[in-house]
């Protein structure tokens, strides 16, 4: 509250789901949103402190997003640098270190060490139930949460060692046990 927060997010052809009600809650509470593309922009913008990447097809435009490698070398180095970043549906997987889709392949940001593969078919879809691990501050250890999840995507390649925000009660989630990698 009060204000002085710049938060980075994606809005351009390749990532432009974004639920309002949370661009307006972050707004609410003095929260100056900054917008830039992934596609276009060189660099993140400046003087932000996070970044929340929302969904899209990232798999469509993922030439032009590793052509556009210095602003992925910009996103990974501030992600190991601790900057917080919130991405969801696409958003996870240009964090991703490759998409696969169909007999192409693209290089990402490689902030998360794990390949994700586009499928035919709907990969999660319905109603979800999770309940938080406790490894976050929200939503606390044992807190069930209830959404949704209609993904065309898979997580590939994801190691034993990988930490978790939830466990899934119901749905599919990640790898069908949990979600919300952190």
């Amino acid at each position: 509250p009060g204000g002085g927060i710049r938060i980075g997010y994606a809005v351009d052809q390749a990532f432009h789901f974004y639920y309002p009600d949370n661009l307006e809650a972050l707004a609410a509470q003095g929260v100056e949103l900054v917008p830039f593309s992934m596609l276009n922009d060189s660099q993140l913008p400046s003087g932000i402190q996070g970044l929340y990447i929302g969904g899209g097809f990232p798999e469509v435009f993922m030439s032009r997003l590793e052509d556009n490698m210095a602003l992925m070398v910009d996103l990974s180095r501030e992600a190991a640098a601790g900057m917080p970043i919130y991405a969801e549906c696409g958003g996870l997987m240009v964090l991703a270190e490759n998409i696969h889709w169909g007999d192409r392949s693209a290089r990402m940001a490689g902030v998360l060490p794990v390949d994700v593969a586009m499928s035919s078919r709907p990969q999660g879809h319905g109603y979800l139930e999770l309940e938080g691990t406790g490894l976050t501050e929200w939503p606390g250890e044992g807190v069930r949460v209830h959404c949704h999840e209609f993904h065309y995507s898979r997580i590939v390649a994801c190691h034993s060692e990988m930490r978790f925000a939830f466990r899934v009660r119901r749905g599919t989630g990640i790898d069908g046990q949990h979600d919300g990698l952190i």
